[in-house]
Parts: C-alpha cells; structure tokens; sequence
C-alpha cells in the first residue's frame, strides 16, 4: 500500500460524506476556491490592518523581524477556522521555539465586515481552550478593509468566495511559514500541522529559506446541511474520512504482507 495515497483516499471519503449530507455548491464557486502555492512571493507588507486590540498598522509591522505562521480565515465561521486555529495552538505548543520572541502567529480575518471586537473575541475563545497561563503569547487577530485582506490572499494564493445565500465564506483549509522579510517559505494544508514541521519550517524561514512545493490536499472550509439549510462544520466527516482510509490502508498492507508470506515461505517437506 503506497502511504502516499491516504491523503487522497481521505479526501475521496470526505467528499462523499459531503454529498451524502446534501446538495453540494455551485462548481462555479467551487472553482473559484482553492489554495495556489507562491513560494517566494512577497506580502503586501504595506496594507494596513487593526489588531485585537484596536491598534492599526502595516502588515510588516506585525512580522517583526522574525518569521511568522499566517492564517487566513475569519473569526465567525461555523466550520473550519476554529479547527485550524486550534491544531495549530496545539501543534506550537510541542516545539521548543519560544512564541513573540522567535516567531509570531498572525491570523487575519478575510471578512472585511469583521472588526477589532471580532479578533478579540477569537482570541478569548482561542485562549480559554489553551490551558496555558500566558494564553496565546506571539499571536495576532487582524481584521482589515475589503482591500488589504484580498490582496493578501491573493499574494499567498489563498482563493475564496462568498455564498451570499448562506452568509458564509467559501475557503480553503491551511496556513502559511512566512520569512522575516515577509516572503512566502511554505505551505501547510488542511488540518493537521505535524509539530516537528513546523518548527523545522520555522527555523528554515528565519533564515529566509524557501521550502519546496509540498502536496496539497485541498480541504474546503463549507459543508451543506439540509436538515437545516446551511453549510456546517465538516471537520467530523474528515475526521471520519481519515479514520476509514487509515483502516483502509492497514488492512490493504495486511493483505499485501500476507501475500508476500505465503510466496517467500519455503515449502513443507513430506
């Protein structure tokens, strides 16, 4: 069995748990959704954005000469940013590098009708499920104009679109390794950020190094529920979806190890 498969084969099991809930969207906005690898590429560094605190400033103010994990999302979506946010918290909080000091978090909300208040109240939600006394020490929630949060997501690839019938954002799953001088060094996709990764990742970007293209496995962050007319959290179905195909690929490797037993046994003696 090829591990390399899983990631599709879970994916191929979260898609059809979403098709068997109900109605998928639009493939023309589904087309429109996606997440592009610019590897290299520079930030708008001079769009200004406002912290939870109501502070306001230029995006290269919040790097700080010090490499950053960016997260596009926003902070009153029903399905996956929470998610992203917190296996990220989770995930950070196992390697030895020290948060503020040696890389910083900078999430920015891609809803530009979202306002201080909103990263506030993403941060005290985020920091209530930490279990740590300092919070979330190194971490930024910025919102910003319609302006500055498109041409930031344009600038790292991150493409999304609004259902207006649902009120709700249609984006992809994943954050991004930023170096010091605001260049993209590498992408992390879907939920899960292996710990060891990411501090190699972050290392590797403070020293202005850019990672190669990794494979991306596209987790869209919308599900439709017609139970009760809406998208809703698709994170237990993916979930699922990887608990199958890991089952899947466990047994498929018991079967092919089996096969090559009975080949390689030497035969009994009469």
């Amino acid at each position: 069995m090829n591990t390399g498969l899983l990631p599709c084969i879970a994916l191929g099991f979260a898609l059809s748990f979403a098709r068997a809930g109900g109605e998928p969207p639009a493939p023309s906005q589904l087309a429109a959704v996606g997440f592009d690898q610019h590897l290299g590429a520079l930030l708008p560094l001079d769009s200004r954005f406002t912290d939870e605190n109501g502070a306001s400033g230029p995006l290269s103010h919040y790097l700080a000469a010090r490499p950053a994990v960016l997260v596009l999302g926003y902070y009153e979506c029903p399905n996956l940013c929470s998610a992203v946010r917190q296996s990220l918290a989770q995930s950070l909080r196992a390697i030895d590098l020290e948060p503020g000091s040696q890389y910083d978090v900078i999430a920015v909300s891609i809803d530009p009708a979202e306002s201080a208040d909103a990263g506030a109240r993403a941060r005290a939600t985020a920091s209530a499920g930490n279990g740590q006394s300092d919070g979330l020490r190194g971490w930024r929630f910025l919102t910003g104009p319609a302006g500055a949060a498109a041409a930031l997501a344009r600038s790292v690839g991150f493409r999304y679109a609004y259902d207006a019938e649902q009120r709700q954002f249609v984006h992809p799953a994943g954050l991004v390794i930023v170096t010091p001088r605001g260049r993209i060094a590498r992408y992390f996709f879907g939920v899960a950020y292996p710990s060891a990764e990411l501090r190699q990742s972050l290392l590797e970007a403070s020293e202005d190094r850019v990672a190669s293209p990794v494979r991306a496995l596209l987790l869209l962050c919308l599900h439709y529920d017609p139970a009760t007319g809406r998208y809703s959290a698709t994170i237990e179905s993916v979930a699922r979806a990887v608990g199958l195909a890991t089952a899947a690929a466990l047994a498929g490797l018991i079967v092919v190890l089996r096969r090559r037993e009975r080949k390689t046994r030497p035969p009994v003696s009469r």
